[in-house]
């Protein structure tokens, strides 16, 4: 599906009770250059995602993809 000239894509995301009983997704925290990150792991995910306070906290500098995504998420609202 294309509009606009972007990919369109779903994302779908969890409260942190649904977490507490999903069973196909892992979450915690991880220590990542000495800064311990909430994440969640979902191994039937296609895409990853970080947080951009996270990229800043680290140092780190984020750069554009060669796509524009828009994402949708599972309330029909995007972003």
């Amino acid at each position: 599906m294309k509009q606009n000239d972007q990919t369109l894509r779903r994302i779908f995301h969890l409260t942190q009770e649904e977490v507490r009983v999903a069973t196909d997704v892992v979450a915690g925290m991880l220590l990542i250059n000495n800064l311990n990150v909430h994440v969640l792991f979902n191994p039937g995910a296609t895409h990853s995602f970080i947080a951009r306070k996270i990229v800043n906290k680290l140092g780190k500098r984020s750069r554009s993809g060669r796509k524009r995504v828009r994402n949708w998420n599972s309330d029909g609202e995007h972003g």
